[in-house]
């Protein structure tokens, strides 16, 4: 694969492309061969991207292409059936959550190795009730990754004087301490790409932050309002 993009400034220009829905077909297909990992990536969790392209995604050899592509809730289910076969254990988690997966990929993903997975499934509104009965010890076992209100999850802290604040809050926006992911999702100046991936995040209350962050696109607001969670939805719809 070759890439399109020789700077960060073309990256953001060809990520913009993606969301203008005159892109034809041949378009789709030649930005989602790029070599920029990061452009894939962005095709992924995209709600417009065709279903021929998410299917070529969903084989892609970046782990992190094929976990967006597989926490997409437009791709289809041949796709989803091939991703919860996926070694990475973050690609299963999210076919497990996806609410486009069918009773028998759920029903496999029930039994996975990883608890995160199967507590995955038991949080899944699609997964059918005896499911998630089967399965509802797991929802009081505690997360991976705990709340916490230090800054002991930043990367960096910002400095004014020469951080470009968007650019910290996408990096924020990667951290492994979910306190510092939630107010990063509710921040009107994190990047879109960082707000359209938080509106798949397995947990309600980022997708919560992104229901109620004033910069979230209309688009991502109608699809949280069909959210699983009733906060979630609320949140969405009330700021439609």
């Amino acid at each position: 694969m070759e890439s399109l993009a020789t700077t960060e400034s073309d990256i953001e220009i060809l990520k913009a492309l993606i969301r203008n829905p005159n892109l034809t077909a041949r378009g789709w297909q030649k930005l989602a061969a790029d070599e920029n990992t990061s452009l894939r990536e962005a095709i992924a969790i995209q709600s417009n991207t065709p279903i021929n392209i998410l299917e070529a995604l969903a084989l892609d050899t970046d782990r992190d292409v094929r976990r967006k592509v597989a926490a997409n809730p437009n791709t289809p289910t041949t796709s989803l059936e091939i991703l919860s076969q996926d070694s990475m254990t973050e690609v299963r988690i999210a076919v497990a959550a996806n609410q486009n997966s069918n009773v028998i990929v759920l029903e496999q993903l029930a039994q996975d190795k990883k608890v995160e997975v199967r507590r995955a499934v038991a949080q899944n509104p699609s997964t059918p009730v005896p499911l998630q009965e089967s399965l509802e010890d797991l929802l009081g076992l505690p997360y991976v990754r705990q709340p916490s209100t230090t800054l002991s999850g930043l990367s960096r802290i910002y400095k004014p004087d020469t951080d470009d604040l968007p650019t910290l809050l996408s990096e924020y926006a990667q951290s492994d301490n979910a306190f510092v992911r939630f107010v990063t999702l509710m921040h009107p100046l994190t990047p879109v790409d960082n707000i359209t991936e938080g509106c798949q995040s397995l947990f309600w209350q980022e997708r919560y932050a992104v229901a109620d962050n004033s910069s979230t696109p209309g688009e991502i607001r109608e699809q949280l309002a069909n959210d699983g969670n009733r906060i979630v939805r609320a949140t969405a719809k009330a700021n439609l």
